[in-house]
């Protein structure tokens, strides 16, 4: 629990690197949201909603599963953030916090669907990777990230700016 957790207090579990804490959760979050999925689909698939006992049971079944993938959402992107402020932003930091929040919003969709019955899982699930991807080919990242790396250093929060990642980022870093 402590290794999950950790992560919220802004300590790093003994004998792993900031790199390794954030990847494995993502990597865990990636696979446990897969599973999830998985049963999700198949559970709402297997389940006649004939009765209201069968749909209040696949309806907290669904939430519950749902709330818990939240919570390893919630996990992972502590790990992140504490990667982050150690070492800055770069775009594959950013990609992967996005497609976290994308994940968390897919979820809460789920929920909102056990109980809005008009609402279409699919259509919204599609309306949200929209917007979402949207957000992030319009956004000037690569700008962001140099800024925020730049003002980090400055500030003194971060003890070096690499410079090859400031010239991997192209024009839209530039001031």
């Amino acid at each position: 629990w402590q290794y999950y957790v950790s992560g919220f207090s802004g300590d790093l579990p003994e004998g792993l690197s900031y790199a390794t804490y954030a990847r494995n959760g993502f990597f865990e979050l990636c696979a446990v949201s897969a599973i999830n999925f998985f049963i999700l689909f198949t559970v709402s698939l297997i389940m006649k909603r004939q009765s209201k006992g069968e749909s209040i049971l696949l309806k907290s079944a669904n939430i519950v599963i749902s709330l818990m993938t939240l919570v390893l959402i919630a996990t992972a992107m502590s790990k992140m953030v504490l990667y982050i402020q150690s070492y800055g932003l770069t775009q594959k930091r950013v990609v992967s916090s996005w497609f976290m929040i994308l994940l968390a919003l897919i979820f809460v969709i789920m929920i909102v669907k056990q109980f809005v019955k008009r609402m279409k899982l699919i259509p919204a699930s599609g309306i949200a990777v929209a917007l979402m991807l949207a957000l992030l080919t319009l956004s000037n990242y690569n700008g962001i990230i140099a800024d925020y790396n730049v003002d980090r250093y400055i500030e003194g929060d971060l003890e070096s700016v690499d410079l090859d990642e400031l010239y991997d980022l192209g024009t839209p870093a530039l001031p």
